[in-house]
C-alpha cells in the first residue's frame, strides 16, 4: 500500500508537468512545443493512469524512481537558468539528456528481466513498456543529435570560416600595402627626379615592381 501511495503522487506529478507547456504557450515559445515534448507528456499521463488502475506494484516503482530523479535534476537546471548570475555555470544540460537515455536503457533491462524470469506482472504490459522505452530512446537520441552534436559542428564551421575570412583579409590588406608603397615611390621619383628606395623591410614584390 505504501508503494501505491507513492506512485499516486508520481502520477499527480505528471499532471503538474503539463504546466511547462502552458508556460511555453504564454511566453509564445512555440518552438519548444515539439513532437517529442507533446508525445512524452501526453503518453506518460495516459500510461500511468492505466498503471495506477491495473498494475500499481513494485515493478512499476523502478521506472518511476529513475524518472523522478532525472526530473529533479532537469527542473533544478531550469530553475537555476532563470538566475542570470548562474547561467555561466550551467554547462551540464546535455548530461541531463544523457541521464534520460540511461534511464530508458535501465528500464528496458529491468523490464526484460520480468520477461526472462516470469513474474505475476502481466506479460503484455512488459512488452508494451519495452516498446515504449525504445520509442523514447529514438526520439531523445534524435533530440540529442539535433541539439548538441549539430550545434557543436556548426560552431566549428563558423570558427573555420572566420579564420579563413581573416586570412583572406590579411592577404588583401598586404597586397594593398604593396601597391600603396609602389605608388608612393613612383610619386617621389617623379617629384625629385631621383629613384626612391624602398625600406629594407619592404616586400620583395614591391621592390620587384619598382625595378619594373
Amino acid at each position: 500500500m505504501k508503494i501505491i501511495r507513492v506512485l499516486w503522487w508520481y502520477y499527480f506529478s505528471k499532471l503538474i508537468e503539463f504546466m511547462d507547456t502552458f508556460f511555453f504557450i504564454l511566453r509564445k515559445n512555440n518552438h519548444q512545443i515539439t513532437f517529442l515534448h507533446v508525445y512524452h507528456h501526453a503518453t506518460m499521463l495516459n500510461i500511468w493512469w492505466f498503471v495506477m488502475n491495473w498494475v500499481p506494484c513494485g515493478h512499476s516503482y523502478f521506472g518511476a524512481t529513475l524518472n523522478s530523479f532525472i526530473h529533479v535534476l532537469m527542473y533544478s537546471y531550469y530553475g537555476l537558468s532563470t538566475i542570470p548570475a548562474m547561467r555561466p555555470y550551467l554547462w551540464w544540460k546535455k548530461y541531463i539528456t544523457q541521464g534520460q537515455l540511461t534511464q530508458f536503457v535501465l528500464t528496458i533491462f529491468q523490464t526484460s528481466c520480468g520477461v526472462v524470469w516470469p513474474c505475476p506482472f502481466p506479460l503484455g504490459w512488459l512488452y508494451f513498456q519495452i516498446s515504449y522505452m525504445i520509442s523514447l530512446i529514438i526520439l531523445f537520441t534524435n533530440f540529442y543529435i539535433q541539439t548538441y552534436n549539430k550545434k557543436a559542428s556548426s560552431r566549428r564551421k563558423e570558427y573555420q570560416n572566420g579564420s579563413t575570412a581573416m586570412r583572406i583579409d590579411y592577404i588583401e590588406t598586404g597586397a594593398d600595402s604593396i601597391f600603396a608603397s609602389s605608388a608612393c615611390c613612383l610619386m617621389l621619383t617623379h617629384t625629385t627626379g631621383k629613384p626612391a628606395q624602398l625600406g629594407a623591410d619592404s616586400s620583395p614584390l614591391a621592390r620587384k615592381k619598382m625595378r619594373i
